[in-house]
């Protein structure tokens, strides 16, 4: 496994970028790394007649790995230390850490939402109640409804809006 501290220590102590390839230096062919102000990063160190610096390569490394190489000076760096940024702005959790929290976040919230259905249909029945008392209150005042005091408290539990221990 890597240790991206190790690794942010290896781009530090690396000649300073950004670098680029160079083509045709010296010879025709030849070619190398150079890095900031022009410091020789990667170079052969002879040239065989003829071969223009290929022999140290191999072969020259295509436009597309020779980019790679260059620009990978500049982005190892910046991507290690956004890495690092990220990790200390989620406080060094895990992802199954999150995907914990997640989860519980979801049961939580499906509880609540439970918890609101079964609120709102018992404001529901509240209400009717209610209205099922009214009701009988108005007739009862107005002499319509012939009914005892008792009576209307039996309608309130039969309704549910006193325990039936207090009665």
């Amino acid at each position: 496994m890597r240790n991206i501290d190790k690794d942010l220590e290896l781009t530090r102590l690396a000649t300073p970028g950004p670098w680029k390839w160079e083509v045709s230096r010296l010879w025709d062919g030849y070619s190398g790394l150079d890095g900031k102000d022009d410091a020789e990063v990667l170079y052969p160190d002879h040239c065989n007649d003829g071969d223009g610096g290929a022999a140290w390569f191999g072969e020259f490394p295509s436009e597309a790995d020779a980019a790679f190489i260059a620009a990978s000076r500049e982005a190892l760096p910046y991507w290690l230390e956004e890495v690092k940024r990220l990790r200390e702005a989620i406080g060094g959790k895990e992802v199954a850490d999150w995907a914990v929290e997640a989860v519980g976040c979801r049961r939580e919230a499906a509880r609540a939402s439970l918890e609101a259905i079964n609120l709102r249909a018992e404001n529901q029945r509240l209400k009717e109640a209610l209205n099922a008392i009214n009701n009988l209150a108005v007739g009862w005042q107005e002499g319509d409804i012939p009914i005892t005091t008792g009576d209307i408290i039996d309608e309130i539990y039969k309704l549910s809006l006193l325990p039936e221990e207090g009665k």
